[in-house]
């Protein structure tokens, strides 16, 4: 059985580009997020599931490098399923292409709130959409992602199998970490704020273990020198 997929030289530049590029841009997050550990103690839940803030351009940059780069690279992956006849994972694969795509665009659109002079804040009908869209657009990418998840699974070794496993538990692990440091903060009582910011910091370095982890397992599912037939299901023919 297949252990990485085999893909042409221009592929492979595609994939090599998108991964440095891609862990350049998760290394300076992961920096700046300890940088600026004491502005983020208290609002690192909530951060993980609002929108971008379009007050940090920055913050903007990363995040649409970073899905230029991630989608460039499923991008590669769906065309090694289509052409193994695969239709149903790379469809999955697509819906998680467009979804990543969509709320990115929507989370860089401003959401037109208007802030009163009695300090509360007037929500636009977009503004509430956008406020609620992240959570059930997660909820579908990580569903898409189990059924591709299983397809790897079943079908392949090696490298393939390693990324399936992980769109199947690294989402479900990142929750869980979240939902301990929201635990730690609501419900256990006698933390100060340097031990709030420990586990926070704690919190970080596994989140940040895992999006590497997974974008490495991604890049590694193919590669132009995988052992695979030349044949028809092979992915070698740049003209086709």
């Amino acid at each position: 059985m297949t252990k990485q997929f085999l893909v042409n030289h221009r592929q492979q530049e595609v994939l090599n580009w998108s991964f440095g590029i891609g862990v350049a841009i998760l290394l300076l997050g992961f920096i700046d997020s300890f940088v600026n550990t004491s502005d983020r103690v208290y609002g690192l839940f909530v951060d993980a599931i609002s929108p971008i803030d379009m007050s940090n351009m920055v913050a903007v940059v990363k995040e649409v490098v970073m899905c230029v780069c991630t989608l460039s690279m499923w991008e590669v992956l769906r065309r090694s399923l289509y052409r193994r006849s695969h239709f149903a994972l790379q469809l999955s694969l697509v819906v998680m292409m467009v979804l990543v795509l969509l709320g990115v665009v929507i989370a860089t659109i401003p959401s037109g709130d208007v802030l009163t002079d009695t300090g509360v804040v007037r929500h636009t009908s977009f503004g509430t959409f956008k406020s609620t869209f992240p959570f059930f657009n997660h909820i579908a990418i990580y569903l898409a992602g189990v059924f591709v998840g299983v397809g790897l699974i079943r079908n392949y070794l090696g490298n393939l199998r390693f990324y399936g496993w992980a769109l199947i538990t690294f989402p479900v692990l990142d929750n869980l970490f979240q939902f301990g440091y929201y635990y730690l903060y609501t419900q256990v009582g006698g933390l100060t704020v340097n031990d709030l910011s420990t586990w926070n910091s704690v919190l970080q370095v596994a989140q940040f273990g895992l999006t590497l982890g997974s974008f490495c397992l991604l890049r590694f599912t193919m590669s132009s020198d995988a052992s695979e037939t030349n044949g028809d299901d092979s992915d070698i023919n740049p003209y086709q």
